[in-house]
This record gives C-alpha cells, structure tokens and sequence, in this order.
C-alpha cells in the first residue's frame, strides 16, 4: 500500500509539473488576460481527465511550438487528442498594443480575432485502435459573432470549448454541422465497442441505436434529418433508455422517408450504378412506355 501511495504521489506530481510548464511556456508576456485563460485551460480540462503535455513530438513548423492534450469521450469512451501550435510571432505582435484596446467597447471582438485566432492553432486526432496511431479531423470552432455585442474570446479559452465539445462527442454530433466528428463517430463507435474500450452500460442495441442516429442524421430529407436528430437527443437525456424501441422508432421514420420518396405509381426510383443495371433499366422503361431517366450512361450496341 505504502508503495501505491508513492507512485500515486508521483504520478501527481508530474501531471502538476507538466501543467506548470504549460502554462510558463505558452503564457505570453504583458497579456494577463491570456495568461489567466491558460490557467483556467489547465486546471479545468485536468479536473475532467484531460492530460497535458509540453513537450509534443508533432513539428508544426519553424514558427511555432506545440503542446498535447488528451482525453476520453465520457460517453463513447473515444480517445481523443488535441495538438496545439502556438506562433510567438503572432503573440508578440498581439503583446505589443494589447494594453491599449479596450476590450469591452462595441465591435472589439471584430477587430481583434483576426489576430487571437492566429495565436494558436489546433489539429484534431482520434485514436485508431486497429492501426494503432492518430487519425486527424477537422475540429474547427469558428461561429458567426455579433459585430457589436460578441465578447473578446481568449485562445485558450476556444480550446476549452472543443474539449468540452469532444468528451460530449456523441451528444455534439447531433448538431448538423458537425459533419467531420459524424464521420469519425461512424469509424470509431464501432471499434471502441468491440474492443471494449466503450462504457459497460453500453450494450449491443445501445450502440446499435447511437450508429443509426448518427448515420440517418445524415444523407436523408431535412425534416426526416431533425426527427431522428430529436430522437437521438431524447435518448441521451433518459436516464433508462429503452433501445429497442427507440431503433423500433427510427426504422419507423426511416419506412415513412421512403415512402415519400416513391413516385406517383409507387416505385422507389433510383439510379443504377454499373452499366448492366442500366441497360436493364432502360429495358424495364421501355417495356413500360416510360421516358428513360436522362444523364444513366448507356452503351451503344
């Protein structure tokens, strides 16, 4: 026990190290506000599990230095990792008049985030369990602000955004254009899963169920998109789901999308994909005196 205690301690001890060395290598000098969003970065995203590390082996470029920070999905069990470059250049310029700008006037955040979003720059990666190394994905935050009423946003402070954002992936997923996490959802859900790497109380139809969210989000009409959206939203919210209704819903919603999809003599229309299927499609119109759907490539006798 005594021994436990020990590497417990130290484990402590170096996780507190490395924070410290965050926060005095990416501070910038004479930018307090800055400062204290790093700060607040570090303790925050380390009380939800999140580890640093100063020292990344990812080379950016000659301009800038990079820092990791890594953490799990609560939900999906996902793992995550964000590589962030910053570039002194751009801090130091920011340094140089920031003490001059009133930052709560109208219009503030407008002038500066031309600047404050160049102070750093960050890279998404998920870990791929079957290759055994980092897959990148867009993990852009950029929203439209208020020319007027938007606050300045602090760097470190957007990176706290995207870690909260990422540890609730399945829940911000849902949003519509989240398009880039849908894609690593599709990817990793599965894989997480099957290795075990996913939450216990996630059974077969609970997974069965997310996957259906998130792929028939996607790719179907807008109001069949924000139903299935709406149950996925509902199901993260029951405390004691009941997943085989809930894909018993979603099959149902998916019927009735195709069903409108059908024309006005009841057959599902769709496109053929190699030119067999299309010479037997024109076949099949021509035996019913239909018009044959333009642009199918058809090969001349």
């Amino acid at each position: 026990m005594k021994r436990e205690n020990e590497l417990m301690k130290n484990k402590d001890e170096n996780k507190n190290e490395r924070n410290a060395e965050i926060i005095r290598l990416f501070g910038i000098e004479g930018v307090p506000q800055h400062n204290r969003s790093m700060r607040w970065l570090v303790q925050q995203a380390s009380s939800m599990g999140a580890r640093f590390n100063p020292y990344s082996d990812y080379r950016h470029d000659r301009y800038g230095s990079t820092f990791e920070i890594e953490f799990e999905a609560k939900r999906t069990g996902i793992r995550y990792k964000l590589d962030v470059t910053m570039f002194p250049r751009i801090a130091d310029l920011v340094a140089a008049r920031i003490n001059q700008a009133d930052l709560s006037s109208p219009g503030a955040s407008v002038s500066l985030e031309p600047m404050m979003s160049r102070i750093f720059e960050v890279r998404g990666g998920w870990w791929d369990l079957a290759h055994r190394e980092w897959i990148s994905f867009c993990v852009d935050n950029d929203a439209d602000l208020d020319p007027i009423r938007a606050q300045v946003v602090w760097p470190a402070d957007r990176i706290l955004t995207i870690i909260i954002a990422l540890r609730d992936d399945y829940r911000t997923s849902l949003d519509p254009e989240q398009y880039s996490l849908r894609m690593v959802l599709e990817k990793a859900l599965p894989m997480y899963w099957l290795a075990g790497m996913a939450p216990e109380e996630m059974d077969f139809r609970g997974l069965t169920a997310m996957t259906l969210v998130s792929n028939l989000a996607k790719g179907r009409t807008d109001i069949t998109s924000r139903e299935i959206r709406e149950i996925g939203m509902a199901m993260l919210t029951d405390p004691e789901p009941d997943y085989s209704a809930i894909i018993g819903e979603i099959e149902e919603r998916y019927r009735s999308d195709d069903e409108d999809d059908e024309d006005d003599e009841g057959r599902i229309v769709r496109v053929p994909m190699t030119i067999e299927a299309c010479n037997a499609y024109i076949s099949m119109l021509a035996a019913t005196d239909e018009n044959p759907t333009p642009h199918i490539p058809v090969e001349e006798a």
